[in-house]
């Protein structure tokens, strides 16, 4: 399964991030990282350490109070956010926060509209987004009579009409089963664009993606390949995100004793 592109997918630059939230908390500490054009990059890292917040930079939500962002080379300005946004599409957490219209194909069809598209090209974008994630005839489906699951694939649906270069995925995997955290890594691997997830579910974003980012403090800590990562259980350790344990319990399951 892929999402069809008008373009190809685009690289992303972060250099040098900073950003403080009101409270005075800083979030980013001078982060920079690279991801290269249809890249899958996973970024995993304790709560607080800057992995939400370095999403919501990417398409200008939040703008750096130093350092910047380039997406296809273009730095994220206030004055180029329709086109940055015409190029990076953000699948949040909470379904709820991306659907706002009553029905599920208004929600799909609104991006493509706001970026001009006409009538017809807008219903074949609403059409094909909704055949890939498996909600063909939901067009007249009331947003708020949906399964959580039907309402997670409905978020992804609105991202793709857009066909983005770039797609962002803010913890993909919370609250799914088993059998659609399977549907959704073999979706994220067939997506035809540079993919960044964030992802606290560290298995799952392991099969998706090909190179991880360990992010601390506001920092990169350590960026590689993702099997390199994920196996130097001291730098896990450090950054308070250690996974292994899950590794001992699986031997167990496979070797059927007992003491789970």
């Amino acid at each position: 399964m892929s999402a069809r592109s008008d373009s190809p997918p685009c690289g992303v630059e972060a250099e040098g991030l900073v950003f403080r939230y009101p409270d005075g908390r800083t979030a980013l500490d001078g982060l920079s990282l690279r991801v290269a054009p249809g890249e899958r990059l996973g970024i995993i890292g304790p709560s607080g350490a800057g992995k939400s917040t370095f999403l919501l930079h990417l398409n200008g939500i939040l703008l750096p109070e130093a350092g910047v962002v380039r997406i296809g080379g273009e730095a994220v300005r206030k004055d180029n956010l329709r086109r940055i946004r015409s190029r990076v599409g953000i699948v949040f957490q909470n379904p709820d926060d991306q659907l706002f219209t009553p029905t599920v194909g208004e929600d799909v069809a609104f991006g493509p509209r706001n970026m001009g598209c006409s009538a017809l090209e807008t219903g074949q974008r609403v059409r094909l987004a909704l055949s890939q994630m498996r909600l063909e005839g939901y067009e007249q489906r009331p947003v708020h009579g949906l399964s959580f699951g039907e309402k997670r694939r409905a978020a992804l649906a609105t991202v793709l009409a857009m066909r983005p270069r770039v797609i962002a995925f803010d913890e993909p995997f919370a609250n799914l089963d088993p059998g659609m955290v399977e549907q959704l890594v073999a979706l994220i691997r067939g997506l035809d664009a540079t993919v960044i997830l964030i992802s606290q579910e560290i298995l799952p974003a392991l099969a998706s993606v090909d190179r991880l980012a360990v992010l601390h403090r506001g920092r990169v800590e350590a960026a590689g390949p993702a099997l390199e990562i994920a196996r130097d259980r001291a730098l896990l350790a450090r950054c308070g995100i250690d996974f292994h344990v899950f590794g001992d319990v699986w031997r167990r399951v496979l070797s059927g004793s007992s003491g789970l």
